[in-house]
């Protein structure tokens, strides 16, 4: 006759304790993940602002001034869709976006301190946050930017942590409606 009383298996407690400890290193591991996913995101914006400034230095160089819009310079968003009106209304003069306006990029030209390039993201945890370069010299609430200096943004109402928690930014420039920190 056998002995039933020396069955190997784990005991449900055991079982528990293994899906608790688990539990924990997921809690633990799915906050880091978040962020290296948004700071790739952030990479593409980065990518874009870079790559509308160096668009932009190239038509100042031939013309004297700032591009006013995406129509007079060699730079193709293939990824993005055009999206002027929804630019304008948000008082920049031009500007495309990627998906449902999870990514913005556009050109602000509103006088000599605000010729800028800037990418932002449009939705998500991060909304209204992004990259600005500013095109030429000048000063943008009370504080003096120079040209090809690359800035992180937040806009006031949304602070969201972006520009300090992902890129240890500092706080160079509050504008009321918009933040400005600078990068190491």
């Amino acid at each position: 006759m056998k002995n039933n009383c020396c069955k190997k298996g784990f005991t449900l407690i055991e079982l528990l304790v293994v899906v608790l400890i688990i539990g924990i290193l997921a809690a633990i591991a799915m906050p880091q993940y978040q962020k290296a996913v948004w700071k790739s995101r952030a990479a593409e914006l980065i990518t874009q602002t870079k790559n509308l400034y160096t668009a932009q230095q190239a038509y100042f160089m031939e013309h004297g001034d700032s591009a006013a819009s995406f129509d007079e310079l060699p730079i193709d968003f293939n990824s993005l869709t055009r999206v002027t009106a929804q630019a304008q209304a948000l008082g920049a003069a031009d500007g495309y976006a990627k998906g449902n306006g999870d990514v913005f990029v556009y050109i602000q030209y509103t006088g000599e301190n605000k010729k800028r390039s800037a990418a932002i993201f449009g939705t998500g945890p991060y909304a209204m946050s992004g990259f600005v370069i500013h095109n030429v010299d000048g000063t943008h609430c009370g504080e003096p930017f120079k040209a090809g200096e690359m800035f992180c943004q937040e806009a006031s109402a949304e602070t969201t942590g972006f520009c300090t928690k992902l890129f240890k930014g500092t706080l160079y420039a509050d504008c009321g409606d918009t933040r400005y920190y600078k990068l190491p």
